[in-house]
């Protein structure tokens, strides 16, 4: 990926991304180890992230646990330190859910 420079510098910066193995996620990722930052990714498909750096962890986590939530926070900062910028970008895959093709074929519960 081509390098982009802003003039930023995050050098001493924890950036915590959630969902950083995605397709955004991943420029977004691979953007802050650039810019010196120190990035740790939450993310369910972690595997997906091909992306190598030093300063650059990744954790398989679920977000919608609390448990595995609090556990990669505590590894994350252990590693850089408290997160000082958090990026949320993991989603709800809403297409799971039953579809109705109206509001009034919809369970009122």
């Amino acid at each position: 990926m081509e390098t982009l420079d802003l003039g930023l510098d995050f050098t001493g910066t924890h950036v915590l991304i959630t969902g950083g193995a995605g397709y955004i996620g991943s420029a977004v990722v691979s953007a802050f180890p650039q810019l010196s930052a120190s990035v740790s990714v939450l993310d369910l498909s972690p595997q997906k992230l091909k992306i190598e750096h030093e300063r650059l962890q990744i954790f398989q986590t679920d977000i919608s646990s609390e448990e595995a939530l609090a556990d990669a926070f505590e590894k994350a900062s252990a590693a850089f330190g408290v997160p000082t910028v958090c990026i949320a970008l993991a989603a709800l895959d809403l297409s799971v859910l039953p579809h109705h093709d109206s509001l009034t074929e919809m369970p009122l519960e």
